[in-house]
């Protein structure tokens, strides 16, 4: 500012309208960063009390922690063995079969020029044929990821 008060600068302009509306804004948080922070923030379970230690029990815990000797409360859980996903590897072979077809195909002149003309000598039945048959298969692997899942849930231990 200059010395009759008046701004020369935008930032003078600012400092020299509301000295006390800056000075509330440093102590109080805008907006936008609480939005940000409520962003990134873990969400809430639905039922906050059942997650929450009692008050008492926490406090006769802290008190004797450093006096008391560690007591076990039990056996320790036995670990348990990963579950084998038998999902996706059943999908992922699906999907690495039709990609090694996809590479097998493209990867030399004539198979690739014999694709091309199959797809364009297609009718409109041999099309509607091999939709019907990707659905079919699809529904084939679904009902045997299905099947080895149930395999699976009956064959684990009960918990």
């Amino acid at each position: 500012m200059s010395a009759d008060n008046t701004p020369t600068s935008p930032l003078d302009d600012a400092t020299a309208a509301a000295p006390e509306a800056i000075e509330s804004a440093a102590d109080s948080p805008s907006s936008s960063s609480v939005e940000e922070e409520a962003e990134y923030a873990p969400p809430l379970p639905d039922d906050v009390s059942a997650h929450a230690a009692p008050v008492a029990a926490t406090a006769a815990v802290s008190s004797t922690a450093s006096t008391a000797s560690p007591v076990s409360t039990g056996a320790a859980p036995e670990p348990t063995v990963p579950r084998t996903r038998g999902a996706a590897i059943v999908w992922g072979l699906l999907f690495a079969v039709i990609a090694a077809f996809g590479i097998w195909t493209l990867t030399d002149d004539d198979r690739r020029e014999g694709a091309a003309g199959w797809i364009t000598t297609l009718t409109p039945n041999t099309v509607l044929s091999l939709v019907l048959l990707t659905i079919g298969v699809l529904i084939l692997v679904g009902g045997a990821v299905g099947l080895i899942r149930h395999a699976q849930r009956r064959a684990a231990p009960q918990r």
